[in-house]
């Protein structure tokens, strides 16, 4: 899980708060500060400038091409990197006698 720093108070919105430290040689490195909808916010000592707050960054999303339908009763549905990487999947399966109904859709999708 990727973090980021909290910038405004608005971030901070927790409902019935449970609490952890984070120890490292004897030593508590982080708090970390849990709701009950499992939102989390995280207070670390960098040495540098005292504690900061940071909580869970959102996913940076990416586009794929995904394909999707049903081809001899079964579900399809897969994500290429390129459209022409999908199309090339589709009419690979098109070749089969049946006449599958194949859609390829741009979607966006948390990076791996």
């Amino acid at each position: 899980m990727k973090l980021e720093t909290i910038k405004k108070a608005e971030q901070i919105n927790l409902q019935g708060i449970t609490a952890e430290a984070e120890i490292l040689d004897g030593n508590v490195k982080a708090y970390h500060l849990t709701d009950a909808a499992g939102r989390r916010v995280t207070f670390t000592d960098n040495g540098y400038c005292g504690v900061r707050a940071l909580h869970p960054a959102p996913p940076k999303l990416v586009k794929r091409w995904q394909l999707a339908g049903e081809f001899r009763g079964l579900k399809v549905c897969e994500a290429f990197e390129s459209e022409p990487e999908a199309r090339e999947r589709r009419n690979a399966i098109e070749d089969y006698p049946s006449t599958p109904e194949l859609t390829i859709t741009a979607v966006e999708v948390p990076e791996a």
